[in-house]
């Protein structure tokens, strides 16, 4: 029936419909997306199977290994290297980094350091959000999920182009975790110090002013600031899956900046199967 066509976020029915056509009115289409590493993919996998319990439609975008545990939540999987051709382009299609290996190899660039990724990561943007564009566009979900590390930015910065809801799900001990998360693997090296160097890396500075060019974006010239700050939160809900007694110490600096992005916090702990 016309009335449960999928055309507003909020559906009516007529007094025409039956139960069943009223729960299909009312029936949202979400939208997931996360890396292909287990870690980031399992604590979505609890919140996939409860939507669709409820009578949700919900896709999920991730890599193709992941598509035994996406479709075993109930959800429908699509693989990043079919949405993003102009990403892929035959290479690296199994990579759980995906194209960021690939990037850091081509540019000549130090494949055992993160702050090759950090580097990379805008150079790689500019390839993955034409796909996701169409993607977005075509499928229309109501909210957009995402994993809230950097590796999946493409999809919430597409969905804040196209002016789609956003949650995202942040793995880590609190929104304060990746100040010390990722420089751990830097050492000596400070976020401080990387950002520097990000920001006088010649790609990324091409890539980051063409982005910021044809999407309305204010991607950061180096790494987000404060100091450990990510910038997939703004505007946005994130689902924490570590409880607020346990999590890691919060600059203020860090927390008037998340505050000034209209990011809101939710400690929700483990999310088990």
């Amino acid at each position: 029936q016309a009335c449960c066509k999928r055309l507003l976020p909020v559906r009516k029915c007529s007094a025409s419909c039956n139960a069943a056509c009223r729960r299909a009115a009312l029936a949202m289409r979400f939208l997931f997306c996360a890396s292909g590493s287990t870690g980031h993919v399992n604590p979505t996998l609890p919140v996939v199977r409860s939507l669709t319990e409820l009578g949700h439609e919900v896709l999920y975008l991730t890599f193709e290994e992941m598509r035994g545990k996406v479709e075993g939540a109930g959800a429908t999987f699509f693989a990043f290297v079919d949405v993003q051709p102009e990403c892929y382009h035959n290479k690296a299609p199994h990579d759980p980094e995906g194209e960021y290996g690939v990037i850091v190899k081509e540019l000549g660039l130090d494949h055992t350091s993160f702050l090759s990724v950090f580097k990379v990561l805008n150079v790689v943007l500019e390839t993955q959000l034409p796909g996701t564009m169409r993607f977005l566009r075509e499928k229309q979900p109501d909210v957009v999920v995402h994993d809230s590390l950097p590796l999946c930015r493409d999809v919430p910065f597409a969905a804040q182009v196209l002016g789609i809801p956003r949650v995202g799900i942040l793995s880590l001990a609190g929104p304060g975790a990746w100040l010390t998360h990722r420089p751990a693997t830097m050492a000596p090296l400070t976020l401080a110090d990387a950002s520097v160097a990000v920001q006088n890396f010649g790609p990324h500075a091409e890539a980051t002013a063409r982005i910021n060019d044809a999407y309305g974006l204010a991607l950061a010239p180096g790494l987000p600031q404060p100091p450990g700050k990510l910038d997939t939160f703004k505007d946005s809900t994130i689902l924490v899956t570590t409880s607020e007694e346990l999590q890691d110490p919060l600059t203020d600096d860090l927390a008037e900046a998340y505050k000034q992005d209209g990011t809101s916090f939710v400690f929700a702990g483990p999310l088990l199967a």
